[in-house]
């Protein structure tokens, strides 16, 4: 199989035949340069390829977990990856005049302590609207930015047009009963790919726990109520000064934020390099293709795509993908 720059192999190296167990990552509180604080999760290492991780609706900083599945590959690119409580979940009090930008704000102010200059942005789901508010506010610093079935602000379609089309009081009762279900709150179906990854649900359930205080014997449901309400008020952060290479990851069966997002983005953003749709995928498709994501954060420059085939992995130019190949690593074909 031919590899079409001399990094390739090593790329395709990094990925072995089976998953990761999930770890249990601790939160730290680290102190900001403005007086603040900041509840993180930081897979280190310090020297590594530095990505913001912001995971998707009613998720805290340990949600980083659930992408570990893929630890060892992580590693061997050389990828740290770090997550920040927002406020309401986690460890970070809630303040309702919070938004995109003093989340942005903060995460730029957690990479200042850590001496990160250059990085890279992940954004899942809910996180969309982070993502880019950090993207504006640090135009000169992002390498890339990678967004996974990413809301965009504006609630045109999907599960978010029909939360946006609910009165304030019935959406507060829908976040009351979500915090008190957290097993309900990750409602994939028996055949989503999540299902094939050891401990994902449960690994799930506890951030779920740990962001919506429930181990604490007491749901508390402001947190979630707060970014309803963010997600409501439609939001269009202006990115046309981010040159940084975009990915997109958008899967034909996501019914909560289906592939019409992805093409605000390509609207928005002037720097998009992929965007990949990929079939028979619902709203877990940056679990599913995470490895692809790795690749893109790894080699941003020159796009490649990640598949196996006859139980190897590899590394390549979108074109020499065969069309028997299955995307992403070797784990997901054994």
């Amino acid at each position: 199989m031919p590899n079409i720059c001399a990094g390739a192999e090593q790329l395709a190296a990094a990925f072995g035949a089976t998953f990761d167990a999930l770890t249990s990552p601790e939160p730290q509180m680290i102190p900001l340069k403005d007086g603040q604080q900041a509840w993180i999760v930081d897979t280190g290492p310090d020297d590594g390829i530095p990505a913001l991780f912001i995971g998707g609706t009613g998720t805290s900083a340990t949600a980083v977990r659930l992408v570990e599945f893929l630890s060892s590959a992580r590693k061997k690119l050389g990828i740290r990856l770090i997550s920040i409580d927002r406020p309401g979940y986690g460890s970070a009090p809630l303040d309702r005049a919070a938004g995109y930008d003093e989340f942005a704000a903060t995460a730029l102010g957690v990479l200042d302590t850590f001496s990160v200059d250059r990085f890279s942005i992940v954004g899942i789901s809910g996180g969309g609207p982070y993502a880019a508010a950090v993207a504006a506010q640090a135009s000169d610093r992002v390498r890339s930015i990678h967004l996974g079935a990413a809301y965009t602000g504006d609630p045109i379609a999907g599960r978010l047009l029909q939360l946006y089309e609910l009165r304030p009081d019935v959406r507060r009762a829908i976040a009351a009963s979500s915090v008190a279900d957290p097993e309900g709150w990750w409602d994939f179906p028996e055949d989503a790919a999540v299902n094939r990854i050891p401990g994902f649900i449960g690994a799930a359930v506890a951030d779920s726990v740990r962001a919506f205080h429930a181990d604490d014997g007491i749901a508390d449901p402001e947190g979630l109520i707060h970014e309803f309400d963010l997600f409501c008020t439609p939001t269009v952060t202006d990115v046309s000064a981010v040159t940084a290479p975009v990915f997109l990851y958008y899967g034909d069966e996501d019914t909560k934020v289906p592939s019409a997002f992805a093409e605000q983005w390509v609207e928005r953003f002037p720097n998009v390099v992929a965007d990949r749709r990929f079939t028979g995928v619902g709203h877990d498709v940056h679990y599913r293709h995470w490895g692809q994501v790795l690749v893109d954060i790894a080699s941003p420059e020159h796009p490649l795509r990640l598949f196996c085939r006859s139980g190897q992995t590899y590394v390549t130019d979108e074109a020499e993908v065969p069309p028997d190949a299955v995307l992403d690593s070797r784990a997901w074909a054994t």
